[in-house]
């Protein structure tokens, strides 16, 4: 079996950690691991980028491409275990990219007002949960903001 594909996320913001989390909650077993952007994986696959460009988005190392932003999409399809997350991805795929970029780009710079629309009860479900699916020790510290 291969290495399992590593998502990289800000460890201070809740609404990554609750995003990544469903992600990981939702792929087959064993083939998706999470990793903070401010960890040592983070360190070792994201140290070519500035610090504003690696909290700026999430990534995805498949252990042969990094991807960002909305281009993580294009990836999350093989990882994804129910049929209708996996569908879900396909049609985001025949979006055009100009679009989906647009889209991502939006909610991301956004995710402090979308985060205070998700139940606090969730976001901490999913903080509890993150360790679970921790590919290093990456796991949200006092720092956690509401975003």
């Amino acid at each position: 079996m291969p290495d399992p594909a590593l998502i990289f996320y800000d460890r201070e913001c809740r609404f990554c950690v609750w995003g990544v989390v469903g992600l990981a909650r939702r792929a087959r077993p064993g083939t998706l691991r999470l990793a903070a952007i401010q960890g040592p994986l983070g360190d070792e696959h994201l140290g070519h980028l500035d610090e504003e460009t690696r909290l700026a988005t999430w990534h995805l190392w498949d252990g042969e491409r990094l991807y960002s932003g909305a281009d993580v999409l294009d990836a999350l399809g093989r990882y994804l275990d129910p049929a209708g997350m996996r569908a879900a991805v396909a049609l985001g795929r025949a979006v055009p990219r100009p679009l989906t970029a647009f889209a991502y780009r939006q909610m991301a710079g956004h995710r402090v007002l979308i985060s205070h629309r998700i139940p606090e009860s969730l976001k901490q479900r999913s903080a509890d949960a993150l360790p679970r699916y921790a590919a290093d020790t990456g796991a949200p510290g006092s720092g956690v903001r509401d975003a």
